[in-house]
Order: C-alpha cells, then sequence, then structure tokens
C-alpha cells in the first residue's frame, strides 16, 4: 500500500457548535441503520477520537443498530477551534495508495496507519458522501504521516539520505536477434540516457552489464558474480524462469526491479521486489479508479456489449463502480444502429454522453468511428465522446487519427508515448546520436520506459536512498522530472510484499487536435 506523491490538502476548519456546553451534557444518540461511527461524530461536530473518549465501552467499527452513543461535549470544547487555524501554512502530504479488502473500516485503517479517521477523510474526499461507503477493490490515499505529527516539531520527522552513488547490475538477454533482446538492449540504452541526466546532479551511477542465458539455464553462478559487486538495485531478469534465483538476493539495501513481466509472484513475498509492468488486475482497478475522479455523474454512460469481448470484465466492474455512484449507466449491443444509439440519447442530447465498448479490437473501433460521425451530424449539440483502450493507440497516429479527434476519445493506458513533445523530440534527437538508430516501434516503448526508470526509480534512490519507495518526489529532483511515456510509481501488494507500478494515464484526444495526458497522480 505505498505509492508516492505529492498534493497539498487544505486543512479544515474546526467550528464549534453555538449549542450552549450543558444542554449536551446528557445528551444521547440513537444508532440508525447505515450510520457509521464517523458518520455520528460529523453529526454533532465531534472527531472520532473525542466520540471514542465518550465512549470507551463501544468497538467503533461494531456498533450496533439501536444501541445509544453518548455525544455530549464539555470537557472537550474548550481544545476545539472556533475559527479556522491560518497560523500556519499548508502541509504537504506524502500518501501511500491501498487496496480495500473485506472486512475494512474507516477506523480500522486508520489506526492501522497511525493517523485519524478525519485525515483519511480529507485525503479522499468521495468518503465525505453520507451515502458513500468502503468496497472491496477500491483504491484509497492513506496519508504516510498525521496531521499532529507533522505540526510537532521538524526534529520529530525521519531524516532521508539519498545516494550520492548507485551501484546497478543489469540482467537481460542482450546477444541475439530475437524481439526479446532488441527491446532488452533499447531498454538499456534509455537507462543510459537516463543516467546521464542523473550524473547532471551530481549523482554518480556505476552500471555493470551482465547477458542472462536462455530461460532453461541456471544463473546461480551469474548471480554469485553480481552479489560480489554488491548493488544497490538488480535490473531484470526477463525470463520467468530465473525470478525465484534473482529475487532471493533482494533485502534491504539490494532492490531487484523486474522491468517486462507482470507475473510475478515472488512480488507478493518480498518487500526488496518491484514488478514495472502493472499486473492487469491492478490495471483495471487503476483505470476505474481513474475514470471515477475524471468525470462526474453528470457523464451519462453507454456500455456497448458483444458476446466475447477482450475488455467484458473492465466493463462490468466499470458498470458496478458507476452504478454506486449515481452514473447513469445505459447499456446496448455494440452492434446497436445510430438510430437506436440516438433513441437512448433522446431528451437528454444537450447532455454529456460517454461511449464504451468492452471490445478493443481494431474492427470494433472502425465500427464505432462511422456511428459516432453519423450522431454528430444528426445531432450536433450533442456532447459525445469515446472511451478507448491502450490497443488503439497506434491509431492515433495513422489514417484514424483526425476521426478518433473527431469522435472526442479518452484512452485509459499504463503507459502513452507521444512523440512530438519537446522532451520526446528531443529524447529521439539524443538516441539517434548516441546510438546511430531509431527508435522500436512497440508498445510500449522500449527506451522511453528505460528512461522513466532511470529517472524515477534511481532517481528515488539517489534522493531518499533505499526508503525510497513510500516517499513523494521532491520537487526540483530528477525523480520529479515529467516522464516520456509511464509514470512510475509505486504501490505495495500486502504488507509483508513487494511493489508494483501504478502507472495510469487517461489520454485525451480533443476535437481541436490537442492532446491532454491526466495521470493517476
Amino acid at each position: 500500500m505505498g505509492l508516492f506523491c505529492s498534493t497539498n490538502l487544505e486543512a479544515s476548519a474546526q467550528v464549534q457548535s453555538s449549542v450552549n456546553a450543558n444542554a449536551l451534557a446528557e445528551a444521547t444518540h440513537t444508532i440508525k441503520a447505515g450510520e457509521t461511527f464517523y458518520s455520528i461524530a460529523r453529526k454533532y461536530n465531534l472527531t472520532t477520537t473525542e466520540l471514542q473518549r465518550l465512549n470507551p465501552q463501544v468497538k467503533p467499527e461494531h456498533i450496533e443498530v439501536g444501541k445509544s452513543l453518548n455525544v455530549a461535549v464539555p470537557m472537550l470544547q474548550s481544545n476545539r477551534s472556533t475559527v479556522p487555524n491560518t497560523s500556519n501554512p499548508q502541509q504537504p502530504y506524502t500518501f501511500k495508495e491501498y487496496k480495500v479488502k473485506r472486512k475494512d473500516t474507516l477506523y480500522r485503517l486508520a489506526k492501522n496507519n497511525g493517523i485519524t479517521v478525519e485525515e483519511l477523510i480529507n485525503a479522499n474526499p468521495i468518503l465525505k458522501e453520507n451515502s458513500y461507503k468502503l468496497k472491496k477493490g477500491m483504491i484509497i490515499r492513506i496519508p504516510v504521516a498525521s496531521t499532529a505529527s507533522t505540526n510537532k516539531t521538524s526534529s520529530s520527522q525521519p531524516q532521508y539520505k539519498g545516494l550520492s552513488s548507485i551501484k546497478v547490475a543489469v540482467m537481460l538477454p542482450f546477444i541475439g536477434s530475437n524481439v526479446e533482446n532488441e527491446r532488452s538492449v533499447e531498454f538499456y540504452r534509455g537507462m543510459l540516457l537516463g543516467i546521464e541526466a542523473l550524473k547532471e546532479k551530481q549523482t554518480n551511477v556505476n552500471i555493470t552489464v551482465y547477458n542472462e542465458p536462455a530461460p532453461n539455464a541456471g544463473v546461480a553462478l551469474l548471480m554469485n558474480d553480481i552479489l560480489r559487486q554488491k548493488p544497490d538495485v538488480i535490473v531484470g531478469p526477463l525470463y520467468p524462469s530465473h525470478f525465484d534465483e534473482v529475487t532471493t538476493a533482494a533485502n534491504g539495501n539490494c532492490k531487484v526491479a523486474i522491468p517486462f513481466s507482470s507475473k510475478v509472484n515472488q512480488v507478493n513475498n518480498n518487500p526488496h521486489v518491484y514488478v514495472i509492468n502493472t499486473p492487469v488486475a491492478y490495471e483495471t482497478a487503476l483505470a476505474i479508479d481513474l475514470f471515477t475522479k475524471s468525470f462526474t455523474p453528470q457523464t451519462n454512460v453507454i456500455i456497448l456489449q458483444s458476446n466475447n469481448g477482450n475488455k467484458r470484465v473492465f466493463c462490468n466492474e466499470l458498470q458496478r463502480k458507476l452504478k454506486s455512484l449515481n452514473f447513469n449507466v445505459i447499456t446496448t449491443a455494440i452492434s446497436s444502429s445510430t438510430e437506436t444509439l440516438k433513441s437512448l440519447m433522446a431528451g437528454h442530447t444537450h447532455e454529456p454522453f460517454m461511449l464504451i465498448p468492452d471490445d478493443a479490437s481494431a474492427e470494433t473501433l472502425k465500427s464505432l468511428l462511422p456511428k459516432i460521425q453519423t450522431l454528430n451530424s444528426s445531432l450536433p449539440q450533442a456532447k459525445l465522446s469515446l472511451l478507448g483502450y491502450d490497443q488503439w493507440i497506434p491509431y492515433t497516429e495513422n489514417d484514424l487519427k483526425m476521426q478518433l479527434h473527431a469522435a472526442d476519445t479518452y484512452i485509459l493506458t499504463s503507459s502513452y508515448y507521444y512523440p512530438h513533445t519537446s522532451a520526446a523530440t528531443a529524447f529521439d534527437q539524443s538516441y539517434k546520436q548516441w546510438f546511430k538508430t531509431s527508435l522500436l516501434n512497440s508498445q510500449p516503448r522500449m527506451a522511453p520506459l528505460g528512461y522513466d526508470f532511470s529517472l524515477a526509480f534511481l532517481g528515488g534512490l539517489a534522493t531518499f536512498g533505499h526508503d525510497f519507495n513510500t516517499q513523494k518526489p521532491m520537487p526540483g529532483t530528477i525523480a520529479a522530472t515529467p516522464k516520456l511515456q509511464t509514470d512510475l510509481r509505486f504501490l505495495q501488494v500486502n504488507n509483508k510484499g513487494g511493489y508494483i507500478s501504478r502507472s495510469m494515464w487517461l489520454v485525451h484526444f480533443k476535437k481541436d487536435l490537442s492532446i491532454v495526458k491526466t495521470s493517476m497522480n
């Protein structure tokens, strides 16, 4: 449950009730169905800590309907502010991200992380809605440190010492002419360009390269050689048959970062293993979370269903989530005619509509674009958009480019490289100048992935040392530099496990031909 990102939270004013304190001395509240400890505390302008003090015999996560709670506050009012406190500047917060499990409650999560329920709620504004409840699988933000602890003294905050010199061992199959060899070489070259940026910030990087043997060969002898170098991080391997031998070396002073595979079971048991390629199950949760944070219930959603679409699981999960948030969700066959779609929009054509197919194939895309063009022509006042997937990204640079922009298309993807930005153009020129060749045409692009890895991962080590995984990138550091393709931030898979990348973009191909990228962070 750890990710590093930063934001500023506005200090919420605690305004004291004007009701006479003596009148509240004997007050009680009878618990009703659907109420939580937090909602009751909020109703009487109390914190959950205050409500717990008044009811020490009650377990906040197990309140019973019909029971009474004491809500008197006379002994606590003198400690509550009557006006917003503006004497201190807003504090920057560092967050971890956490995937909610069954039986989790706000109180339990707050207690386990050493924060108050109020701080947890403030970090996740959607939880302030009276009817909103934690749901298994949703991703929430957890402040790394409580507001109270950050307001004590600066001496109480942990001090981090970054690494001025980083030893890197790279084990990938470089020798050969297969696709994995070409991609490994390009990834490594991208790493080198990122390391040059680190050196400009006075961070020395010593990198040693090892050719990974065939999948059926062991790597024990190779690992002995690597470990004698005492690396801070081992990048690789590629082949799953080598994961066990390499990840057993991961410890507090030597991390293992696996760049390509998303199926790395060893990440579940070792807190020093990192998976750069986001697993599909997490991609689904991240994509749904990003969608619901980017659109409001004012957007009508039409889910286009097929018999065997490759995005059915995503669409089913998204539909459940949207309905719980009071979105208007309509389902119809993916083969529906423009007249059918028009009838579904009848009476609401001035409201925004999002078409979401449950299939990411090229055939689906090519069948939908003409329908959307017809709808836009016959309903010029309509605000119609299309949601798509990373399989469509190649078409944003070919003959379908203009149609995708005309359809006001959004694409959810864990990586997106747009070659026409100034940063990408400079990177492409440097790559050609250094290596006398062009980038491979792959998804994701290997060299930008290696470059982003150096900035985010090695840059994190340079700033925070081996504890970088739960820290926000400090402004002005390499780790905070905008990434070319993959927004590498890390989410811990469980309390004893390692970390996976939780990169997710919502890329908007607007009608004016501009492109806007929104990240989870």
